[in-house]
């Protein structure tokens, strides 16, 4: 039997992390997502709110990602856009 992933609820106190992270599929207006795919769930954006910008060292395994927080009909979450392989995630969402 299959079951249905969660999808962020409209209401947000605590925040729900991911671990690992998961991938997403993004859609964007510009460099904003509009559109957030996630196992089969097409979620469109509302408002997007970042970047926010956050890398390492590159001595110590750099990263560089951009991270948005998201607010849709169905509840806040936050994606990333990981720029060593140009692949988005969800990071997790609003509890």
């Amino acid at each position: 039997m299959v079951t249905e992933p969660p999808i962020p609820p409209a209401t947000s106190q605590a925040r729900r992390a991911l671990d690992p992270p998961e991938p997403v599929e993004v859609v964007c207006d510009g460099d904003r997502p509009s559109v957030v795919t996630w196992r089969g769930h097409r979620i469109p954006v509302t408002r997007a709110m970042g970047p926010e910008r956050l890398s390492g060292d590159w001595w110590d395994d750099g990263y560089r990602r951009d991270y948005w927080r998201c607010e849709s009909a169905a509840g806040d979450f936050t994606v990333f856009l990981d720029h060593a392989g140009e692949e988005w995630a969800l990071q997790g969402w609003g509890d």
